[in-house]
């Protein structure tokens, strides 16, 4: 309520304000100006570091900039012992964001890959079929296909991050004034 109606820290000192707290929680214990000011500050710099590192991730994701704006900003930002630790960091939590991403793709696509494999083969073999599912057949060559794309999965050396990453940025000719980061991904959404 203090942060979102900018009350005055004392607000929580206030007897109705106490009064309100005790109905709704019997529970309640009244609380300092100090220890709420000391809330709103630890809230405050909680967000400000989630926000720090969207803003972060949201530069890289930029291919005007990419990590170069990263690797630039934080040299002048950071002592010369520093940054390259504080780039690291960042490398690490896109890497991070990045995996979870994956790790999800994959988990809402296993169920679709079973299913398309089983459409896939058209012909169903009795001597070398699998239940699945819900009365899905699975063929010998579905089986077959199937880990032959886990095994490709397997051993992909570069991400799509990596490969991204790893390609020169986007230069715009003269002033960029009207880029669309958005529409840059969208045009290059089969690339990665």
């Amino acid at each position: 309520m203090i942060t979102v109606h900018e009350l005055p820290f004392a607000f929580t000192e206030y007897e109705v304000f106490t009064l309100l707290m005790k109905s709704a929680n019997p529970h309640y214990v009244k609380i300092s100006r100090a220890t709420t000011k000391d809330d709103c500050w630890k809230s405050y710099e909680v967000e400000k570091r989630r926000l720090n590192g969207l803003l972060k991730t949201v530069a890289i994701l930029d291919p005007r900039n990419k990590m170069k704006l990263i690797n630039f900003s934080f040299c002048v930002m950071y002592s010369e012992d520093e940054a390259p630790r504080q780039i690291r960091m960042v490398r690490n939590s896109l890497y991070e964001l990045y995996k979870e991403y994956v790790d999800e793709y994959a988990t809402a696509n296993v169920n679709t890959t079973m299913e398309s494999d089983v459409q896939e083969s058209g012909v169903i073999n009795t001597c070398t079929t699998s239940r699945i599912g819900k009365g899905k057949v699975l063929t010998g060559r579905s089986k077959f296909e199937r880990c032959i794309r886990s095994v490709d999965r397997i051993h992909n050396v570069k991400s799509e991050l990596d490969i991204y990453l790893g390609e020169g940025m986007f230069i715009c000719k003269e002033e960029c004034i009207d880029f669309d980061a958005l529409e840059w991904w969208k045009a290059n959404n089969l690339k990665f």
